[in-house]
């Protein structure tokens, strides 16, 4: 919470004070229940509502949040820091429109206000206005040029212009910046991701370790790290964050088949059957079983002796340092040895094109911390074009639950999409590999399903708004996937994206 009040007010009442000791100690419910009793005591107080509010945002309760803030305001406009406080909450909504507004009046109130300047920004930038994202950006480092979110984020909007030696200037400018070291770390994760983007894999890879200093990270403090210049010969290699990403770095384990040394992988239980069938040379250690408990994971460094660690993700930076390097490796790298059940494949069609469908991704990549990614999927409204061919069977890939989607749909447009509830999509990926393998082909946004279906080699048509251009592997050459060449890439798609899609799946 932006503090919304004078605290020399708050000092000179004592349930003000106490209100505030309530909110510090995370007590929002009481904090809550002690505003509604005051209240009618106090109407002319603007401070009780704005606690209020400030109780219902930390609560997710973002509609009472900014009733209570607009209650605070019919008595006291003039306080911006509440102007601030409503825009933040309506960017969490994705309601760009009134967040914008918002952020313009707290700037009304007080010009020099730098965070206001940054979140306007990003909300620009979410809404996919890039000129007046860089034209409020740079303003933003007139005002304060060491503010070095701002200027990371200015150089976010270059990247989605696709202006990658400005991207890459404003990365570095944001780098020298006086900040903390959290800052800094996700300020040097981002000029990696350009980098990687722009195939400057040299620098790319080394400040792409940087992403390691989170503690989102597991690293284990007893080992050294691996590189081929040492003579290490048992290398436990860790996970990255997400499972998608898990699966695309997964492809480098084939490399280490030529290595005479031994390598164990902590896996999800998720993975485990699919990558022990992929990658019959690394030996699987259960991840969740290693993290938390601490008996097992000395049993495992008793037993397997555990003489360096390697994170997946850095395994590429060893074979990858061109574009040639990477066409080697685009090829299918997954296999599944699970047939699907018998049930399903007597009821899946035999004179109709089947299309495995994944329009909903839960993962998030943006200036914005904390947020999901609804705007990165899509709807079965926009895909209607594709979903009315008559000769296609559709089935639901999606690793969430679609029920309510998918009979709304089929209620107002006639057009069944089917769920084998059979098949568990988000716990067990050999399963859904199977599932996708019975398909002639897979439609997905950025998600964990894009990267199973493209590293089993299965024609696959990923579907991208323009803000996933940051994800630096989905990078394309005339919508032919760099990294997956059974992939094509539709960026910032469209209907008439689909209507070609929909001849090019007739074609085939």
């Amino acid at each position: 919470m932006n503090r919304c009040f004078s605290m020399d007010d708050v000092s000179k009442n004592n349930n003000l004070q106490a209100l505030l000791n309530y909110y510090d100690q995370k007590n929002f419910e009481k904090v809550i229940s002690k505003c509604k009793k005051l209240i009618p005591l106090n109407n002319k107080s603007y401070i009780l509502h704005s606690l209020m509010g400030a109780s219902y945002e930390a609560l997710n309760c973002y509609n009472k949040a900014i009733l209570s803030y607009k209650e605070s305001l019919k008595i006291n406009n003039k306080i911006f820091e509440t102007y601030f406080n409503v825009g933040n909450i309506y960017l969490k909504k994705f309601d760009y429109n009134n967040a914008i507004k918002n952020y313009k009046k707290a700037l009304l109130l007080n010009k020099t206000y730098s965070v206001a300047y940054n979140n306007l920004g990003i909300a620009y930038l979410e809404s996919n206005d890039l000129k007046n994202a860089e034209k409020t950006f740079k303003n933003l480092m007139k005002i304060d040029p060491n503010f070095s979110q701002g200027i990371c984020n200015l150089a976010t909007v270059f990247l989605q212009n696709n202006n990658h030696p400005e991207a890459l200037k404003f990365y570095k400018l944001a780098m020298k910046c006086k900040t903390s070291i959290e800052e800094k770390i996700e300020i040097q994760k981002n000029l990696s991701l350009c980098q990687l983007k722009t195939e400057n894999f040299t620098e790319g890879w080394k400040n792409y370790k940087a992403r390691l200093n989170t503690i989102d990270y597991v690293t284990l403090s007893n080992l050294p790290f691996f590189n081929f210049e040492t003579n290490y010969k048992k290398i436990i290699i860790l996970p990255e964050q997400g499972i998608g990403d898990e699966i695309f770095f997964s492809r480098f384990f084939n490399d280490l088949k030529k290595i005479n040394k031994t390598f164990y992988y902590l896996c999800s239980k998720k993975l485990s059957l699919l990558f022990k069938n992929s990658f019959p040379n690394i030996n699987f250690i259960d991840k969740t079983k290693f993290i938390q408990n601490k008996n097992f994971q000395q049993y495992c460094f008793n037993k397997y002796c555990f003489d360096s660690q390697i994170h997946i993700g850095d395994i590429a930076s060893f074979f990858i340092n061109n574009n040639k390097d990477i066409e080697s490796r685009s090829q299918k790298f997954l296999k599944t040895n699970k047939l699907i059940p018998k049930k399903i494949n007597e009821i899946l069609p035999k004179n109709k094109v089947i299309c495995g469908l994944s329009w909903i991704s839960k993962n998030k990549n943006t200036a914005l911390k904390g947020k999901n990614k609804e705007h990165v999927s899509t709807s079965l409204i926009n895909l209607k074009p594709l979903l009315t061919q008559k000769n296609f069977y559709f089935i639901d890939l999606n690793y969430v639950d679609t029920l309510d989607q998918r009979t709304k749909f089929f209620n107002n447009h006639g057009i069944k999409i089917v769920k084998f509830n059979q098949i568990d999509n988000l716990n067990n990926l050999n399963e859904l590999s199977s599932l996708i393998n019975s398909c002639d082909f897979v439609i997905s946004v950025s998600n964990t399903t894009a990267h199973l279906s493209a590293g089993l080699g299965k024609k696959t048509f990923l579907l991208l708004p323009n803000k996933n251009k940051k994800i630096w592997y989905w990078n394309s050459n005339f919508g032919n996937s760099s990294w997956y060449n059974s992939m094509q890439i539709y960026e910032n798609f469209k209907e008439k994206d689909l209507r070609e899609l929909i001849k090019i799946l007739n074609n085939e």
